[in-house]
């Protein structure tokens, strides 16, 4: 155990809402031998925030030893456990089992937020340093029914420090989880140092994208055909995903890291983005920077500077590259540049970054290395990437993938999508509020929408309604539709398209994070949009003008709350192909019903 020097405990008594005290008292639990920690806090940006700065110096250079804070209060009000990693889970878990929000340069976020029942935030810390690796976690001391809140630094190797430094946010302040989360968010872009990726306004706008239309079995005719019919639909761009740099459609990856147009698929990419571009469409294409397959030419140059191989069959099958060595920074930077500017490229879908880590089997030593930490490596590796292909794009488009979504690695990125779902709506609609409350102004898209052209329009709805509060990613093949399915498409993204402002710029609060949100809305300038997946009332608030709630719930009805002093209204009911199908006028006052179909689309306007 290391030994704590002055200020080795810090606390403070921030009120919360409903008016009691919660002492917040931070110990050292472990510290690195010899360690000197200085713990010192200070009055955060707003009552019930606290700052705990820390202060770490080491008896001499070295990778430090994980290093923890721990702190104990009761568990009053407390109820569900929030953070922004994929699937990640929302009970409380126990002491000697805790819910972990794991956190690096390109994994995870350092946040973690414990959530009343009602929606109230009852605890939410937040680190300064999103690079360092890190674990906070919480969980339940049984014998007391307090929480066990714990902060681990260098939670795995990754650099020789002597001294250290950052600031845990924490924030007890009551009010909504919603609001804590976009405190930290702007303090993180404010405060920290992170100011995200400039999204262009083609970031904001509806996708198609290839991977669940085509996986690798690319044509360009037919990517052609789709992306008329998609841009018909309302989509403004095309990712071109994994297959048009190998002639396998086996969905591996033994044969990448080249890099090289597979012209058996497509002769010429250049030509194919240039007919994209007459329809108006942007393109984007898919690369996985870690990667060389052992059949390519990179894997043989670079076999002996590598992290560590993927592994399939019991064998070798894909060299994770180590952005370390200047060499392989210099391989992947040029070959991605290049086609940016050769097949005039509007955007990269970077994949896989996550990979970039230190393995049990990683060398120790190289002299030929000339950076030591692989997080770091890795940096500098998307810093030259964006900043050269900037320099002939100055509105490139990058999307990262769940879980790169932290705010250090969305300084080189400005879509970040929800992780890989197959028609998974519920994990669509979950993650997407999820990145939408900790990604501040970064665009979040859905993962790719799919489902069976055979399926009821109203059920495919439910893909669309998943993902009203992200930019949607569309990955079905458009021509292969029935028509009511592509009237569905058109209503939902022009109603999206409608309500942009509300959606996108107006503060977005969801309900029961823990049941994967309920009810989720937004209002700008009076008006406000909602998604209902259960039957619960939304409220008309004193702000409202005019209201547009979309049917989630699979029923056949929706509620809305007015003030009890009565809103004369007009109201209109759509179906999921938006054909009118009801409309009428009234007082209302408390609670009321709307008959509206499923998947269908309530509209309220104040007379």
């Amino acid at each position: 155990m290391g030994a704590c020097s002055g200020g080795g405990t810090a606390r403070g008594e921030p009120s919360r809402k409903a008016g009691a005290k919660r002492n917040v008292t931070w110990t050292v639990k472990e510290a690195p031998e010899g360690a000197r920690v200085r713990l010192t806090e200070k009055r955060g940006p707003k009552a019930g925030i606290t700052l705990l700065e820390i202060k770490v110096e080491l008896e001499r250079a070295q990778i430090p030893e994980p290093m923890r804070l721990r702190t104990v209060f009761p568990a009053e009000n407390v109820y569900a456990v929030w953070t922004p990693r994929f699937l990640s889970e929302r009970h409380l878990g126990k002491n000697w089992s805790k819910i972990v929000s794991a956190s690096r340069f390109a994994v995870g976020a350092p946040i973690h937020c414990l959530v009343s029942h009602g929606g109230e935030n009852c605890f939410t810390a937040a680190l300064s340093d999103a690079c360092v690796t890190s674990e906070l976690a919480s969980g339940i001391i049984e014998e007391t029914a307090e929480v066990e809140f714990v902060l681990t630094l260098f939670a795995h190797p990754q650099e020789i420090r002597q001294n250290y430094r950052a600031t845990l946010y924490v924030d007890v302040n009551g009010g909504r989880y919603e609001d804590a989360l976009r405190g930290v968010v702007e303090w993180w872009e404010k405060e920290c140092g992170y100011e995200p990726m400039a999204v262009p306004e083609a970031a904001m706008r509806p996708m198609y994208s290839t991977w669940y239309a085509f996986h690798q079995a690319l044509a360009p005719e037919e990517i052609l055909r789709d992306c008329r019919a998609a841009k018909a639909l309302g989509m403004d761009s095309v990712i071109i995903d994994d297959g048009w740099e190998t002639d396998s459609t086996a969905r591996g990856y033994s044969t990448i890291g080249d890099w090289r147009l597979c012209r058996e698929k497509i002769p010429d990419m250049r030509a194919l983005t240039d007919e994209i571009h007459k329809l108006g469409m942007k393109v984007l294409l898919w690369f996985a920077p870690p990667f060389a397959g052992i059949h390519s030419e990179a894997e043989k140059r670079f076999s002996d500077r590598s992290l560590t191989y993927r592994m399939k069959d019991g064998k070798r099958d894909t060299a994770i590259l180590d952005p370390r060595f200047p060499e392989v920074r210099a391989h992947v930077a040029d070959t991605i540049v290049k086609a940016v500017e050769e097949w005039d490229l509007d955007g990269l879908k970077l994949d896989f970054i996550d990979r970039f880590r230190l393995e049990p089997d990683t060398p120790k030593e190289d002299p030929r290395r000339d950076m030591l930490s692989v997080e770091a490596a890795a940096e500098v590796l998307l810093k030259t990437i964006v900043d050269r292909a900037r320099a002939i794009r100055p509105d490139l488009l990058i999307e990262f993938r769940q879980n790169y979504i932290g705010p250090a690695v969305r300084r080189y990125g400005n879509m970040i999508r929800v992780g890989d779902c197959p028609m998974a709506a519920f994990v669509n609609r979950r993650s997407g509020i999820d990145l939408r409350l900790s990604c501040g102004r970064s665009a979040v898209h859905s993962d790719m929408l799919e489902w069976h052209p055979e399926d009821r329009a109203e059920s495919a709805a439910k893909q669309l309604i998943a993902a009203l509060f992200c930019v949607p990613q569309i990955s079905v093949r458009p021509e292969r539709l029935p028509e009511d399915h592509r009237k569905m498409i058109v209503h939902f993204l022009s109603l999206q398209e409608k309500h942009r402002k509300a959606i996108f710029e107006g503060a977005l609060y969801a309900d029961d994070p823990e049941s994967g949100y309920t009810v989720a809305r937004a209002e700008k300038d009076g008006d406000l949009f909602a998604v209902a997946w259960v039957e619960k009332p939304v409220n008309w608030a004193d702000t409202t003008s005019a209201a547009t709630v979309v049917n989630g719930t699979g029923g056949g009805a929706l509620a809305l709350r007015f003030p009890q002093e009565g809103t004369a209204a007009a109201w209109e009911v759509f179906d999921c192909r938006g054909v009118k199908i009801d409309e009428g006028t009234d007082s209302f006052a408390g609670v009321a019903e709307f008959a509206v179909p499923d998947a269908g689309v309530l509209t309220v306007k104040k007379r």
